[in-house]
Parts: C-alpha cells; structure tokens; sequence
C-alpha cells in the first residue's frame, strides 16, 4: 500500500485554527500542522505586500477627493506592483523553500 501524501498547513493559533474539529480533519487528511506564533505579521507574505502599497501611497501627496477615487487609487497601486518584488518577499521569508 502506498504511504499517504503528507501535507503541511502553517497556521496561527487563532481560534477557529485550533478547535478539535479542524485538528481532527487536518489529522484524518494526513496534515501535518505548524503553528505560527500569534499576531506575528512579520510571518504573513500578505501583510508584507500591504506595507509595499502603503509606502507607495505615501510618495503620493494627493488627497482622494472621493472614496471612490481613493479606492481607485490604491486598485492603481497594486497593479502596478511587480511579480519579482512580490517574489522576493516571499523568498525573503524562507518559509516556502
């Protein structure tokens, strides 16, 4: 019989993550979890790639005359980010080597 295919699942320790009903799927879908420390944003690919679009928007000095404009504005930004800076913060990261 072949071995089951192990996987791994990083998660925080929020408490959905951790409630016996999730532990125990995870452990019947041959899951391994990694648990990440809490509140820890410097582990989040995403929070990174939100700080390089806040820096952007801060070169910026033009006030949003609407909402709208704003959310446009910050649509304009993301788009613009490049794939390779975007890779390079998760490689930064070691976490998916």
């Amino acid at each position: 019989m072949d071995d089951p295919i192990c996987y791994e699942l990083r998660q925080d320790n929020a408490r959905p993550h951790v409630a016996n009903s999730i532990r125990d799927f995870c452990s019947a879908q041959h899951m391994q979890l990694l648990y990440w420390p809490a509140f820890s944003p410097d582990m989040s690919p995403i929070e990174h790639v939100w700080d390089l679009v806040t820096r952007r928007f801060a070169r910026d000095s033009r006030p949003a005359a609407a909402k709208d404009e704003l959310l446009l504005h910050i649509q304009a930004i993301w788009n613009s980010l490049l794939q390779t800076d975007i890779q390079n913060l998760f490689d930064s990261l070691c976490l998916f080597a």
